[in-house]
């Protein structure tokens, strides 16, 4: 159902008790009639599965003057939660975005703050990162490396050469360390 939202005041969209749109008081632009609905336009990401169904928050695209905030309730069967996160699918470039993961397990829900409101859902991180393009020289060493989920713990990065440490530092931009 069509929710009402009034820019000066906030409040929330909600598909039951499975997903949530919230805006604070600022937010909106200007009033809103928002809505959320099920989705099944998108596709599933290799190391990505889903942990809930896939939710298309409107009037996609409009913009905040504040960020908004989505929770979504999460799959019962999840037992590692810290590998839960709230994704935003990208129609365009067909592919999953990691958000954020605000985990209520009381609720059995995961947020993210939103700039617009789109397609997002929860999906579970059980991609591990690729390392490539690794080179040394003169004691200085480099390597390529991707992730498709949650992202890369830099302070998991350890780099050693001829096994001694080396000191270094994570471009999370270049992908690179």
């Amino acid at each position: 159902p069509v929710q009402f939202v009034a820019a000066k005041q906030g409040g929330a969209v909600r598909f039951g008790d499975k997903a949530v749109m919230s805006f604070p008081a600022g937010a909106l632009y200007e009033n809103i009639f928002g809505n959320i609905w099920p989705s099944t336009d998108f596709e599933a990401q290799d190391g990505l599965p889903l942990k809930s169904e896939v939710y298309d928050f409107r009037p996609a695209g409009a913009p905040l003057e504040k960020k908004g905030l989505v929770s979504i309730r999460y799959a019962a069967d999840v037992k590692n939660l810290q590998t839960l996160g709230v994704y935003w699918w990208d129609s365009l470039k067909r592919q999953w975005y990691y958000m954020d993961d605000k985990l209520d397990a009381k609720r059995g829900m995961v947020s993210a703050e939103i700039i617009y409101p789109s397609m997002y859902a929860v999906l579970k991180d059980n991609a591990r990162p690729v390392i490539s393009e690794m080179s040394a020289d003169a004691g200085n060493a480099s390597a390529v490396i991707k992730d498709v989920g949650k992202g890369v713990d830099e302070a998991s990065i350890v780099m050693t050469l001829d096994g001694k440490r080396v000191d270094g530092e994570y471009d999370p931009d270049r992908d690179k360390y």
